[in-house]
């Protein structure tokens, strides 16, 4: 019962708000006093009163107690403080001044000095961090106060962010010891959080799974953010940049930690498969909460809005929620974990937003959940591992059953197996045996078929010449239509290959060069010499040299007018659609060939004698000579 009541005491001590006029009294026998009710503060929304005015007699009756003030915390106005200490200690001790709220945006300290006047003291999250007096996330002024003095002293806060003015006088020894134990506990915490990090990245490493690389992030963006939270984020991460510490230090953590966490629920909890409902729900948050924080970039409200964090981490335990009612075990510890964060981080935005009192439980409310949400988390995974376990036993139990249930079964069919392999081989054997005799017939008859078929052949060759050495007789010895004689000469090609094979049925020779070894032309049917590269068109030097119009029309006038057929110009150019001009000139050009001809001692009648027509005098005496 005693201890209680002791406990009530101290209780009663610690939290009881004390008048603002009283004297804050230094002693040797105590090391630490706290001023969050013995101060007096007065309000400057103008900015404009400096510590002359602000020391002068006529101010001294306007400050009152923090208590009673109309104390707007996180307004853009200027706050003057005003305590008063006296020195009962020793000069063996120093003395200090902390503000535990870090993140003020500028804070000045006034010390009265004799013969010097006030000397100011000026750091805040506005300067770099290499102007505060320690390496310590809070700020600290000297509090210089002779043994025996009793001294007023100032300061000026103005802050942008919510904040409650919490001082405390310290020794220096007491301060050393304090800040020590404190970094010390934060080393702690932050390397459970590198080893939590670690630990699921080597996972994501070895298995590939997307929920542990989300959770990596997860425990990244939490860690950031708790350092900004506590301070150290602007120490160790960018001391040098106090306008992005103002300004987006708390956003962007903290925009990645959610985002991180809603990603990570969505693939453990495996809501695609047991909720498709919940997973889309999870996906609008996303990025309703994405389009949350691009707003933020015109409106820094959208930061730091309290249901833009509360509603994703309340969606993440609903999902929870559904995926262990829907039996996906492992969710039991993932609630477990997030409901203890989210009880936490709740009461941190309670905090923030000045709904409850900042005390050390609060302050330090989300470094204790989340490390209660590691051990569930670890509990959860090593649940999930465990079930994961038993299914893969039941399975490979699943698998040996079956497996000695098919050794059975194919020792049945093995001698099953045989039996009927037996009986088909002797099937097989004496059908194998009528199959050879078979074949040999067939290949008797096969054989007898290819040399009737090579006689076919043959005679198909043959027939196929005659009947084409039969058309062009007949052609040759009667008048016959364009149309008839197009089926003997279709085309150029055929045409061309008639004049090739009569200018050079006796051998090939270079016109240039005598060399009688040639390759194919540019041209159809050309030659080209294979020592001096002339290249021989197949129409030199014949009737067709120079023909302007198609050569089976000129095939088919030469063989009119060469069998003495009676027709006329106009004929002519009607039958073959040419200008009777070129019908003359080429008429011409035959009968004078025709003429040289006969008047050629070597010249013969008969059914070719136009192919003595078709080729020029040179060619008809020597094909080959030049």
């Amino acid at each position: 019962m005693k201890k209680l009541y002791l406990f009530i005491i101290l209780f009663l001590l610690f939290f009881t708000k004390l008048s603002g006029n009283n004297i804050v009294t230094l002693r040797d026998a105590q090391n630490e006093y706290r001023l969050f009710s013995t101060i007096d503060i007065i309000e400057d929304k103008k900015h404009q009163w400096k510590i002359e005015d602000i020391s002068s007699s006529a101010f001294a009756d306007k400050f009152i107690p923090i208590d009673k003030a109309d104390y707007q915390k996180g307004s853009s106005f200027s706050y003057w403080v005003r305590f008063q200490v006296k020195n009962n200690s020793s000069n063996e001790h120093y003395w200090l001044l902390e503000s535990w709220q870090w993140n003020i945006d500028e804070v000045e300290f006034y010390t009265y000095v004799d013969g010097k006047g006030f000397i100011q003291q000026q750091t805040g999250t506005s300067f770099p961090f290499s102007k505060r007096l320690f390496e310590h996330k809070n700020f600290e002024f000297k509090l210089p106060v002779d043994s025996g003095e009793v001294k007023t002293f100032y300061l000026k806060v103005r802050s942008s962010s919510a904040n409650t003015i919490l001082l405390v006088i310290r020794s220096y020894q007491h301060f050393i010891s304090y800040a020590l134990k404190e970094y010390y506990l934060f080393g702690i915490f932050y390397g459970l959080l590198a080893t939590m990090l670690l630990f699921n990245l080597f996972h994501f490493i070895i298995i590939r799974e997307k929920p542990y690389l989300y959770y990596v992030f997860y425990v990244l963006s939490f860690g950031i953010y708790q350092m900004c939270c506590d301070g150290t984020a602007f120490q160790y991460l960018w001391p040098n940049h106090p306008e992005w510490n103002l300004n987006y230090a708390f956003a962007f953590p903290l925009f990645s930690m959610v985002i991180w966490a809603l990603m990570y629920a969505k693939d453990f909890l495996l809501t695609k498969i047991y909720n498709p409902l919940i997973y889309k729900l999870l996906l609008i948050t996303i990025g309703l909460r994405t389009i949350a924080f691009i707003m933020g970039f015109f409106n820094k409200d959208y930061f730091y809005e309290p249901l833009f964090d509360i509603v994703p981490f309340f969606m993440i335990y609903v999902a929870g929620l559904v995926s262990y009612s829907k039996g996906f075990v492992p969710a039991r510890y993932f609630l477990w974990a997030f409901t203890l964060f989210f009880i936490a981080f709740f009461i941190r935005i309670l905090m923030n937003y000045e709904i409850i009192p900042s005390n050390v439980f609060t302050v330090y409310s989300l470094n204790l959940g989340y490390l209660g949400e590691m051990i569930a988390l670890s509990f959860a995974l090593a649940d999930r591992m465990k079930i994961l376990k038993q299914d893969k036993e039941e399975i490979q139990q699943r698998v040996i059953e079956e497996l000695k249930r098919n050794e059975l079964q194919l020792k049945e069919n093995e001698l099953l197996k045989d039996k009927v392999n037996s009986e088909l081989e002797q099937k097989v054997k004496e059908r194998t045996e009528d199959l050879e005799i078979a074949n040999e017939q067939l290949s008797m008859q096969a054989l007898e078929i290819e040399r009737m078929n090579s006689l076919l052949k043959d005679d198909n060759v043959k027939l196929t010449h005659n009947v084409k050495d039969l058309s062009k007789a007949r052609i040759m010895q009667k008048p016959v239509s364009f149309e008839e004689f197009e089926v003997i000469y279709p085309d150029e090609k055929a045409c061309f290959e008639y004049i090739s094979n009569l200018k050079w049925k006796k051998g090939y020779k270079c016109r240039k060069c005598y060399n009688s070894k040639f390759i194919e032309g540019k041209a159809l049917y050309s030659r080209r010499c294979t020592k001096c590269g002339y290249d021989e068109s197949v129409t030199v030097h014949t009737i067709f040299e120079k023909l302007k119009f198609p050569v089976v029309k000129a095939f088919y006038m030469t063989f009119l007018i060469n069998s003495k057929k009676e027709i006329t110009i106009d004929e002519l150019s009607l039958l073959l659609s040419l200008t009777k001009q070129t019908c003359w000139s080429y008429k011409r050009k035959i009968i004078d060939a025709i003429l040289i001809r006969k008047s050629n001692k070597k010249y013969k009648k008969g059914i070719n004698s136009w192919d003595q027509v078709i080729l020029l005098e040179k060619n008809q005496d020597n094909p080959t000579e030049t």
